[in-house]
């Protein structure tokens, strides 16, 4: 992984100063953040690749607030890595879940380049289990474990909930003209364009062989509608040397904000159909409600 979303949660500015100053060095995006409650509204709003959590905090100390951000994550809990000022809690806190500790008195320059590689080590495991190889976007099992969470809390909380999944016109022919390392070029070039065009806090998988997902909270059909027309525009203006024709994809938009599913997966389910039915229609389309 060469940049990541890393969510650092400290009560001493001192501290979140010099994280950030270390891990932006090596180009993640790093968020700071001063209390327990709000590493667990930045955690829904980011959806950081790591977190860096101190465990001695007033109000809510950082056990409770990993201990929160497992219930709500469950099997998509991003790995943690706990900071502390006790050598003698490293043992319980690896027994409890987390990926690794980090010695608040090793901030100083002999040792940060332990910290980079303990951070750089903790990515690299997390993403083989999580990432799809090629690319590095969410893998199938990510997808559908964060569509049952995030479905449930909308309906929940009653807030809309969007969903596109898209697929790559006559892909096997591309592979069959031009060999499968063409066709790998063109998966990696539109992941890239799909990340550029989403939100933090929106879930982008390679669903299947060729076929996308995008998970979008609190958006409305309306705005589905147009990021995946905008998505669809991109891709058919995109160039790759020796093609014979335009790239294009066929969306499927499916909104619990016009529709009641009765789950997560009768959701899944109408999203793909309205991406057959944009096949059947001719592809380089999009349909939906």
């Amino acid at each position: 992984m060469d940049k990541a979303n890393i969510l650092v949660v400290d009560d001493e500015q001192s501290a979140r100063i010099v994280l950030k100053k270390i891990m932006s060095r090596d180009g993640h995006n790093v968020i700071t953040v001063e209390s327990g409650e709000e590493g667990i509204r930045q955690l829904r709003q980011r959806r950081p690749e790591l977190i860096l959590m101190d465990i001695i905090m007033p109000h809510m100390d950082g056990r409770e607030v990993i201990a929160r951000m497992k219930e709500r994550e469950g099997e998509n809990m991003p790995p943690y890595i706990y900071l502390t000022i006790d050598p003698n809690q490293e043992r319980e806190g690896l027994e409890e879940g987390a990926d690794d500790y980090i010695f608040k008195g090793d901030l100083n320059p002999d040792k940060l380049q332990i910290i980079r590689l303990r951070v750089k080590n903790t990515l690299l495991v997390k993403s083989m289990l999580v990432k799809d190889g090629l690319t590095g976007l969410y893998n199938h099992g990510f997808f559908q474990n964060a569509l049952k969470r995030i479905y449930i809390e909308a309906i929940q909380q009653q807030q809309p909930l969007s969903l596109i999944i898209g697929d790559i016109d006559g892909f096997n022919i591309l592979n069959d003209t031009h060999g499968h390392s063409y066709g790998d070029k063109v998966l990696t070039e539109i992941a890239r364009a799909i990340s550029d065009m989403v939100r933090p806090a929106d879930v982008i998988a390679r669903y299947g062989g060729e076929e996308f997902s995008i998970l979008l909270p609190q958006t409305t059909d309306l705005d589905t509608g147009v990021l995946a027309e905008g998505i669809r525009s991109e891709v058919e203006q995109m160039s790759f040397e020796g093609q014979l024709g335009p790239i294009t994809m066929s969306f499927g938009v499916a909104s619990i904000d016009l529709r009641s599913y009765p789950d997560d997966e009768t959701f899944l389910k109408a999203a793909e159909d309205y991406m057959y039915m944009a096949k059947r229609q001719g592809k380089n389309r999009v349909c939906g409600e």
